[in-house]
This record gives C-alpha cells, structure tokens and sequence, in this order.
C-alpha cells in the first residue's frame, strides 16, 4: 500500500516542494505514477467492456428505491433568515 510505514507528524508537510515552487513533474515519485495509471486504465477498461454502462452505474432497483425515500423525506427548504438566526 502507497505510504503505509511512512507515519508523520500532523501538521507537518511530507514533501517540502507541495504547492511550492519546486513543485514539478520532475519530483514525482515514477513507482506511484505508474501504478495510478494502471489502475486508471483498468477502469476506463472495465467500464467500456459494459454493454449498457447506464444500467450499470444506475440500476433501476437502486433509483426506484431512492425515488421513494425522497418522495417520503420532508423537503425543508433553506431560509437565510433563519439560517442566521437560528440559536446553537
């Protein structure tokens, strides 16, 4: 697992260039970078192979489901005014 050992110190950055100037593509670490890109091919993979990808990522028994725990969900709509007042 990426990092695992590594610990830290909270509130302690690990690597010194993060967000700095020194920050470039030439600090990357090549291991890790190889590996998310793999793993990011072997989504698009997967997800191509779908014949119907819509059915897939929204199954139609998950959003029946969900139409009727929002049909039965009080809608509260948001009010700035009492938003603001409100006590804590």
């Amino acid at each position: 697992m990426f990092g695992q050992g590594k610990g830290g110190i909270a509130g302690v950055t690990y690597d010194h260039c993060y967000h700095d100037f020194c920050d470039s593509l030439a600090n990357i670490n090549p291991l890790v970078h190889y590996k998310l890109t793999q793993a990011a091919a072997y989504v698009l993979e997967y997800l191509g192979r779908h014949d119907d990808l819509r059915l897939y990522l929204y199954p139609q028994s998950e959003i029946q489901q969900l139409e009727r725990l929002l049909l039965h969900k009080s809608t509260r709509k948001y009010n700035a005014q009492t938003e603001f007042y409100k006590k804590n």
